[in-house]
């Protein structure tokens, strides 16, 4: 019988240690390999909705993992060129750098491309957003109305026959009833649409009868001008058909007055239209007071803020005055855009073109400005409105008409 191995114990041990040993020595070589394969690993990770974004790295689709609100991607570190792609946006573009094992968090900026409408083959002019701010009316091709609506983003002829000659149009909360001013006198359209059987221009007063705006908070009432042929000079409050005039305010100092509603109906501004030397009135229809808002002249335009705590007048080249309109004080903002290019959008804003013609800002009532990401899709721009109640802002040149939502 042979004797026991003596050292076979420590000899197992010892054989154990050193399995131990290369064991701990492989994961720590597995271990340091794979820590340092992730540091040579970089992560873009952007913030956006990996359901409306393409990402392209160099050129080429890039490979990316969806996770909930953001999009990740995993790039060899370097520098490469980044190009993000959005339906309704202009393609986001932009030259990143990583290091290893960096993680980078992009949150896009993209800019919206506005929806256009050919004016119906031919120039546009008289521009005016109905009143509820749902749609938008011009006179187009052939001296014929056409209509623009905000939801569906498309426009269409809304009268077969033309209605020149034309001196200016304006819609009331109806959609379907617009006062047209020609050489003789004012005319009353109505136009139902899509039945051209059916519409009736029928003339409603004489010449003697300026300017007449509707009342943008209550319907079938309009502020006017009666400059009668016996000499009489008033701003009146009317109905739609001119059947009974309320004498306000004497308008002895003009010979062309043009009447401007406020935002809130609470004021009457009154320009002169004759001269390159107007200034702006203001009728306060709780007082029965006129005042002269401004001095010096030269006003050309003007619009309400929706508060109607500032008016943006408009008419010296290179700037714009924004005055409160209690006392007529204020500032001037350098600017070669006109008051037909400035829409307010809210209560201490508003959208002005960009220097340079190729995007917008907002510009406060202290001057600030901030850029909107949104292009300017055409030129020479005419004007812009914006409908607060849609968050459309609605830009036009003289043959195409832009609209773009700025809550995409």
């Amino acid at each position: 019988m042979p004797y026991a191995d003596p050292f076979a114990k420590a000899r197992r041990a010892r054989q154990v240690r050193q399995f131990g040993i290369v064991g701990l020595i492989f994961c720590m070589a597995i271990g340091g390999l794979w820590w340092w394969n992730r540091q040579q690993v970089s992560t873009l990770i952007i913030l956006d909705d990996p359901t409306q974004v393409a990402v392209g790295i160099n050129g080429r689709q890039a490979e990316t993992i969806s996770d909930g609100d953001r999009i990740v991607v995993k790039l060899v570190p370097g520098r490469f060129r980044l190009e993000l792609q959005k339906e309704g946006h202009m393609p986001y573009v932009g030259d990143l750098t990583l290091k290893p094992g960096e993680t980078l968090r992009l949150r896009p900026v993209f800019t919206i491309l506005p929806d256009g409408e050919a004016a119906g083959g031919g120039t546009i002019s008289f521009v005016r957003p109905v009143l509820d701010q749902n749609l938008l009316y011009y006179v187009g091709d052939g001296n014929r109305l056409f209509r623009y609506d905000l939801v569906e983003r498309l426009d269409y002829a809304v009268t077969e026959r033309s209605l020149s000659p034309i001196t200016g149009v304006e819609w009331g909360r109806d959609d379907q009833v617009a006062l047209i001013a020609k050489p003789d006198g004012i005319y009353l359209a109505e136009v139902p649409i899509f039945n051209f059987r059916d519409q009736l221009v029928r003339k409603v007063a004489t010449s003697e009868i300026l300017s007449p705006v509707w009342d943008p908070n209550r319907d079938n009432r309009l502020a006017a001008a009666y400059f009668s042929n016996a000499g009489e000079r008033r701003l009146v409050l009317t109905d739609r058909t001119f059947s009974a005039l309320d004498r306000k305010a004497d308008l002895s100092q003009f010979t062309k007055p043009i009447l401007t509603w406020s935002s809130t109906s609470k004021y009457i501004a009154i320009r002169e239209g004759a001269t390159a030397t107007s200034d702006v009135w203001l009728y306060e229809l709780a007082t029965g007071s006129l005042r002269q808002l401004t001095s010096g002249g030269g006003v050309t335009a003007l619009r309400f803020s929706p508060d109607d705590t500032y008016v943006t007048v408009g008419g010296t080249p290179g700037e714009l005055r924004i005055l409160k309109t209690s006392d007529g004080s204020g500032s001037s903002y350098p600017t070669n855009a006109t008051v037909e290019q400035a829409a307010w959008f809210d209560a201490k804003t508003f959208i002005l073109p960009k220097p340079g013609g190729t995007g917008f800002q907002l510009v406060g009532v202290d001057n600030t400005a901030r850029e909107l990401p949104v292009t300017l899709a055409a030129s020479p721009l005419v004007g812009i409105e914006y409908f607060a109640a849609k968050q459309t802002l609605v830009f036009y040149t003289d043959r195409t008409v832009f609209s773009v939502s700025l809550n995409e």
